[in-house]
């Protein structure tokens, strides 16, 4: 009996049991809400409005994100699995932006801080999403950009758009990918183990 609280790990499942287990259990099975920065709600908002061909109403952000490169599908949901011993690791992914033959994709942030081609390249969530396609179509994506669309704090707090658009090229290799798939399995093992000892 698989008494996790999702039958799939996400990214946003993954490294928040890894970073508290506390809030894991909070957020998944108690449905408990916690505060978001205003830097990630507006990332939030940015997200839904490319999901929804639907503008902002903010001037500068609505510019660029008619600029920001694009691709047919748009943060869709995609579903992929693998075996480990006798356990089937089901994944589900969500990039930004994505083409529908999964050669390709792109992952938007928004963010006050200076992104670098070394964070790039280093960026777990990256790995995630390039790990799944690969589990999907068993080719790794030769087309990946993590875009960062520049934002800064007014003195009032407010988060807006500084019309930056910071364009990373990078790539996965396949060890990465072995990781990757090495660190998703543990963690399916741990959530199971952790979810018994919550319900039982």
């Amino acid at each position: 009996m698989n008494l996790m609280p999702r039958p799939y790990i996400s990214y946003s499942q993954m490294v928040l049991f890894e970073r508290s287990r506390e809030q894991y259990r909070d957020v998944y099975f108690f449905d408990k809400k916690f505060p978001t920065s205003r830097n990630i709600k507006f990332g939030s908002e940015m997200a839904d409005a490319l999901e929804t061909y639907k503008l902002t109403g903010r001037p500068i952000l609505d510019l660029m994100m008619v600029k920001l490169p694009k691709f047919a599908i748009r943060d869709k949901k995609f579903t992929t699995e693998f075996k480990y011993k006798k356990e089937t690791i089901k994944i589900l992914a969500r990039p930004d932006s994505m083409k529908k033959d999964y050669s390709a994709f792109l992952e938007y942030k928004t963010s006050t801080r200076k992104w670098t081609q070394k964070m790039v390249d280093d960026s777990s969530q990256v790995t995630f999403y390039a790990t799944a396609i690969w589990l999907k179509t068993k080719k790794i994506p030769q087309d990946i950009e993590l875009i960062v669309v520049g934002t800064k704090a007014l003195e009032d707090g407010r988060i807006v758009a500084t019309g930056e658009i910071l364009r990373f090229p990078t790539e996965r290799s396949m060890s990465q990918i072995l990781e990757m798939m090495s660190r998703m399995a543990k963690r399916w093992v741990e959530i199971k183990k952790f979810s018994e000892e919550i319900l039982l």
